[in-house]
């Protein structure tokens, strides 16, 4: 800021303030015009932040979901493996019992 800086800097009407002054200089302090520009600033950063955050969340559900869905498919993946590996030892066993049959008639012949 300009310590030089007057209010009604510029004024041609020779008034003492803004409602005096009859030329429409403009009597707004510098230190607010200045504030005025950081605040909106400050919004305009805000907003890109809330749009920055909306757009995170977003891509943090849907990674959530992704994951889920991963979760989903392996359990499914390791039920089709329990089933195959149940499935494969009950044929084990009932080739085991078949040959234990086979083997018994064999030496009853």
């Amino acid at each position: 800021m300009n310590d030089n800086y007057i209010l009604g800097d510029g004024c041609e009407c020779g008034a003492w303030n803004e409602s005096e002054c009859g030329c429409g200089v403009d009597w707004t302090p510098r230190r607010q015009k200045e504030l005025e520009v950081e605040v909106a600033e400050q919004a305009r950063l805000l907003g890109m932040s809330a749009e920055r955050e909306a757009a995170l969340r977003g891509e943090l559900d849907r990674l959530k979901q992704e994951l889920a869905n991963m979760k989903d498919q392996r359990d499914c993946a390791m039920w089709i493996i329990e089933q195959k590996e149940k499935n494969e030892t009950s044929e084990r066993s009932d080739k085991n019992r078949h040959n234990v049959a086979q083997t018994g008639q064999t030496h009853e012949n």
